[in-house]
């Protein structure tokens, strides 16, 4: 869809949790992204993340968590 193939096209950042490195966007409006891991499509809200753990795989973590948990590399 149209929505996905602008965030596809967007500049993510790399970020580090724990020891996997992955590709990270902070996200400036509502957003909804399609997962591998169930049929579901996940809502995110302005502010939170867009996380590409590999290609195609991805997941969306709220801004506190972020925070706390990545580190930008």
């Amino acid at each position: 869809n149209e929505m996905g193939k602008k965030v596809i096209n967007a500049n993510f950042i790399g970020v580090k949790k724990k020891k996997m490195i992955v590709k990270a966007i902070k996200m400036n409006m509502i957003f909804r992204v399609k997962v591998n891991w169930c049929e579901d499509i996940l809502t995110g809200k302005k502010g939170d993340y867009l996380i590409e753990y590999s290609k195609g795989d991805y997941g969306i973590v709220d801004n506190f968590i972020f925070s706390k948990t990545y580190k930008v590399i």
